[in-house]
């Protein structure tokens, strides 16, 4: 990036430092291109005149400091890099198919909220517990267990009869009515031996 007012070390030059009107603005001397007093041309890479003025003939540093070349290219590169970056996006985004367009909801899907005995799962769990039983599952009598009843039996049922029988086998066994008699009439004769022989012996 070429610029008239450029030295050759890339700073940007303004006017000479003592005033405009020792010069007004630096001007790049290009290297080379000359011939010397003997007639001998002066090559780009050992022409000491670039390094001044010109316009005036002053050293280049002599002219006030604008900036640094070298930074705005950084930026004006960097501009660049971010714009082609953007560019290649907006290419890749406009060669990339469209994206596939999500399926309208259903009824069921949209009105998922409402729950009836189809859509509950509670409720056809529940369902699914009362229907009858298939006609071809064999049939099973029902046993009679130790309580009389049939052998299927709720928790609580089970857990009732069980304390019954629990209880009847701890209580205490009541005597028949003829052992009851039988010890009361033998404590009778007992009774009346015990008063024979205390009568024998005058006690009485």
């Amino acid at each position: 990036m070429y610029k008239p007012n450029v030295d050759i070390m890339g700073y940007m030059r303004g006017a000479h430092k003592e005033g405009e009107l020792i010069c007004e603005g630096f001007v790049f001397t290009q290297p080379g291109g000359r011939k010397t007093d003997r007639g001998d041309p002066i090559h780009g890479w050992n022409d000491t005149a670039a390094v001044r003025c010109a316009r005036c003939g002053e050293r280049d540093d002599m002219h006030l400091y604008l900036g640094d070349v070298n930074e705005e290219f950084e930026k004006m590169e960097k501009e660049k890099r971010e714009r082609m970056a953007k560019a290649a996006a907006l290419r890749a985004a406009a060669a990339a198919p469209p994206a596939a367009k999500p399926p309208a909801p259903s009824p069921q899907q949209h009105e998922v909220w409402l729950l009836d005995d189809s859509s509950d799962p509670l409720s056809v769990a529940s369902a699914a517990k009362r229907a009858p039983a298939s006609t071809s599952a064999p049939a099973v009598a029902p046993v009679s267990g130790a309580w009389g009843g049939a052998a299927a039996l709720s928790s609580e049922d089970f857990k009732a009869e069980v304390e019954r029988m629990v209880r009847k086998s701890l209580a205490p066994a009541a005597p028949a009515p003829t052992e009851l008699a039988e010890k009361l009439a033998t404590m009778e004769a007992q009774l009346a031996a015990a008063t024979a022989k205390l009568q024998q012996a005058g006690l009485a």
